[in-house]
């Protein structure tokens, strides 16, 4: 029931019923932790460790440029290498993990080719599923039946025992993933485009006070900003470099910096706002020319959110001492750590 409904994380469900076990005498502790000595649970162990030392060195990455170059934009001839490629690392990995490896290739090469997300994805859980009988460790499934049948006084399952039943299996059911699963596949509506993505979040900027601005001497309450221009005020960073909350008893004054969150839309009408700029286009418009030409025009500007991946450099950085800047050439105007936004002067990526 547990398990079913989710309120409880399933690992801890799982520990919760052996502990349970334990105290009520239905197991021994030996009969509870027999199974972490079993030789099933360090094949899974390693095949996990395995998959998540290729998710690291970013493999995933050459292979999807290397999808992308190979098939030149044509869709079957992408179809058919991503399944066939799926389906033979499957055979020898957890196909669960080769799945969750491919999802980000698979978004980043049909958005990239314009074919539809949803039309892939199922096929290539499919593929997975199917090559997972080819070997013994092509499923955790397979691992754990061959373990119980050793333990219960039967010979355990061979390497590729079940490989000639799993290539049947993949010789009728890839070829069929490929030509016939995307047209039978339900019609969805678009995939949602990067501009309706963008204006879909919250986003974080500096936006700083002129001279003129009808805002200077007033507090954030009586100014109203929050109500006037849809965004919420962070915190106040003074010319002196002092921050401060971005309370509404706060008084604002010439040259002051907000640190300001809001959806996309919002933040790009205070560029209308009489008094009102956004820093960023400031320092932008103060990089001197190069060749008696500005190196950026108003059509370089981007607004980008970026995730932090496992194994990333940035780890346990803060983006000064990373050089971010320098490195990468583009502003880092916030960073939002455990679902809070936060400045991007001093923050560590976690």
């Amino acid at each position: 029931m547990l398990f079913t409904v989710e309120v409880i994380p399933a690992e801890m469900v799982a520990l919760g019923l052996l502990l349970a076990f334990v105290m009520t005498g239905i197991l021994t502790p030996e009969q509870a932790f027999a199974g972490f000595a079993s030789d099933t649970v360090m094949m899974i162990l390693g095949l996990l460790i395995m998959t998540s030392a290729i998710a690291r060195t970013g493999v995933m990455g050459g292979v999807a440029r290397w999808l992308q170059i190979a098939t030149k934009g044509r869709k079957l001839l992408f179809i058919t290498l991503l399944l066939v490629s799926v389906a033979a690392l499957s055979s020898f990995m957890s196909n669960t993990a080769v799945t969750a490896l491919f999802v980000p290739v698979v978004i980043a090469v049909t958005r990239r080719m314009g074919m539809p997300v949803h039309s892939i994805l199922l096929p290539v859980a499919f593929a997975s599923i199917l090559a997972g009988s080819m070997t013994l460790i092509g499923t955790s499934t397979n691992l754990v039946v061959s373990g119980l049948m050793q333990s219960g006084g039967l010979a355990p399952l061979d390497m590729f025992e079940m490989s000639p039943v799993g290539a049947i299996l993949m010789l009728l059911g890839v070829p069929y993933l490929i030509f016939l699963a995307p047209r039978l596949l339900p019609s969805r509506s678009r995939d949602a485009t990067m501009e309706e993505v963008i204006r879909a979040g919250q986003y974080l900027t500096e936006v700083r006070v002129q001279k003129e601005s009808p805002l200077v001497g007033k507090t954030l309450r009586e100014a109203r900003f929050g109500e006037q221009h849809d965004l919420n005020v962070l915190s106040v960073i003074r010319e002196s470099g002092e921050q401060t909350a971005g309370r509404a008893n706060t008084k604002l004054r010439s040259g002051d910096v907000l640190l300001v969150e809001g959806p996309h839309d919002a933040i790009l009408k205070v560029k209308d706002q009489s008094g009102l700029e956004i820093k960023a286009e400031a320092k932008l418009a103060e990089v001197p020319p190069e060749n008696g030409e500005n190196r950026l025009s108003k059509d370089d500007d981007r607004v980008v959110e970026a995730l932090v991946l496992p194994g990333s450099t940035l780890l346990h950085q803060t983006l000064k001492r990373a050089r971010f800047r320098e490195r990468y050439g583009v502003i880092a105007l916030g960073i939002r750590v455990m679902g809070k936004t936060c400045s991007a002067r001093s923050v560590r990526c976690p």
